[in-house]
């Protein structure tokens, strides 16, 4: 969830428009990092789902008590993603009580309490598709060169990120 957030705030400040597409789902920190669109585009079949934050803890019960303090702290922040985005569309009350039922939305229930601001059923034509696949392949094997990485599809993708960051 820290990545998801620092994802989420380099979204927001940075200058470029920003449009979200939500093809499938978007669950967790990953509805927040959402919320960063200037446009929020979901797919008729994509799904959301928002819950507060959560986390696994061991200790003793000072140390459990301060999770939980921090945690409350993260929901703060997580909720005033969705109410920026919402614009209004959504009570601060509907969505704790969202939050604090794990809840799955629709493309429908987005656009409703302003998660979204369109529902695509657009199916991107395979020029489209193609130029959009081969930056991505271009990206890859720029990315592969530059960490001196031979066949990176047959490459274990832990071993490509210890070598992407020095681990």
């Amino acid at each position: 969830m820290f990545e998801g957030s620092a994802i989420y705030s380099q979204l927001k400040r940075h200058s470029a428009k920003v449009t979200v597409y939500i093809d499938g789902f978007a669950c967790s920190i990953a509805s927040v990092i959402a919320m960063a669109g200037d446009k929020v585009v979901m797919s008729e079949n994509a799904v959301m789902m928002i819950h507060n934050a959560w986390a696994v803890a061991a200790g003793n019960s000072a140390q459990l008590r301060k999770i939980a303090d921090d945690l409350d702290v993260i929901n703060k922040a997580n909720k005033a993603a969705y109410l920026v985005k919402s614009d209004g569309k959504i009570t601060p009350e509907k969505l704790t009580e969202m939050l604090d039922n794990e809840t799955y939305l629709s493309a429908e229930d987005c656009i409703k309490y302003g998660f979204c601001d369109e529902i695509s059923s657009k199916v991107e034509s395979s020029v489209e598709n193609h130029v959009e696949m081969q930056a991505y392949r271009n990206s890859i094997e720029k990315i592969s060169a530059m960490l001196d990485i031979k066949n990176p599809e047959k490459q274990d993708k832990t071993e490509v990120f210890k070598k992407m960051f020095n681990i």
